[in-house]
């Protein structure tokens, strides 16, 4: 079987290793009988080395095929509600404007920052309020999804559109954000990490296509590359290739003519110095790409 993004399954924990640099990773055996690492620093107060079985969701699959797990968190549910209790003002945010942020507590003695832009007016320290979870990654909980709408359902998944870029806002997720604007003058959120080689700035055009990333995810825009489409075959140059933790297979790093960097998950050790490759897809700005026979 295949594991996909966005979906849950049980691993096996094989053992414990430490990887050079000194970090302490579980090394777990997936339903598609491959090995993967999960870094315990972040989740010091799951108390995942006394599990043999733990409950993952594929957080993210990236270009190069690399796998990023997330555990169930032992008390919290992505999209549930719970009560907290505010402490305090936190420092201001990572942007420039008024998004600063408070922190609350729960009942276990965790201290969270929250978005003042939540809270509303009820920002006394010791008022008690409610606030729903959005999203869990790398052990972090964040609270919501930045302020405006990503609404897609009215755009047909794999039809590509017109957009214009109406301006860039932060989100209340530590990221920023490109506001896109549709023909039918609806806003739509795209993450500026993923773009901004692009070059896209406030009054910018673009063609983008709506897609899926992953299984029971919203949809989302992908706009068209300025280097890349889908089905191309490309040669890179190899750099450096380096065999995985867990023995299976070879990450490797290649060039393009662009200059671009890319990465590669070989089954075996790459023998020559320049390898054809088919760009499969486009996927949060970067092409994913599949080594092709010569």
């Amino acid at each position: 079987m295949r594991i996909e993004e966005g979906r849950h399954y049980i691993f096996t924990k094989v053992k414990t290793i430490v990887l050079p640099g000194g970090e302490v990773n579980l090394m777990l055996t997936g339903p598609d009988g491959k090995k993967y690492l999960l870094p315990l620093e972040r989740y010091s107060n799951y108390r995942l080395e006394t599990k043999t079985e733990i409950e993952c969701k594929v957080d993210k699959i990236n270009c190069s095929g690399k796998v990023f797990l997330e555990p169930e968190h032992p008390y919290y549910k992505e999209g549930e509600s719970y009560i907290f209790t505010i402490i305090g003002k936190a420092a201001p945010g990572n942007f420039s404007g008024n998004d600063h942020f408070v922190e609350v507590s729960d009942l276990r003695g965790g201290v969270f920052s929250v978005p003042v832009s939540l809270l509303k007016d009820n920002m006394l320290s010791g008022n008690r309020v409610k606030l729903r979870i959005e999203r869990i990654s790398k052990g972090k909980i964040l609270f919501a999804p930045p302020t405006i709408s990503t609404d897609l359902d009215d755009l047909e998944e794999g039809i590509s559109y017109s957009f214009r870029v109406d301006r860039i806002v932060p989100g209340t997720d530590y990221e920023t954000y490109y506001v896109v604007v549709d023909m039918n003058d609806r806003e739509h959120m795209l993450n500026t990490r993923y773009y901004s080689h692009y070059g896209l700035k406030t009054g910018s055009e673009f063609t983008g296509r709506v897609i899926k990333f992953a299984h029971g995810r919203e949809k989302a825009i992908e706009p068209d590359n300025p280097w890349y489409v889908p089905g191309d075959i490309i040669e890179v140059t190899v750099g450096s290739s380096v065999q995985l933790e867990t023995g299976e297979g070879f990450l490797t790093e290649v060039f393009d003519a662009n200059g671009f960097t890319h990465r590669l998950l070989l089954e075996s050790f790459p023998e020559m110095t320049v390898i054809r490759c088919r760009v499969v897809k486009l996927k949060k700005g970067s092409p994913v790409l599949e080594r092709v026979a010569d």
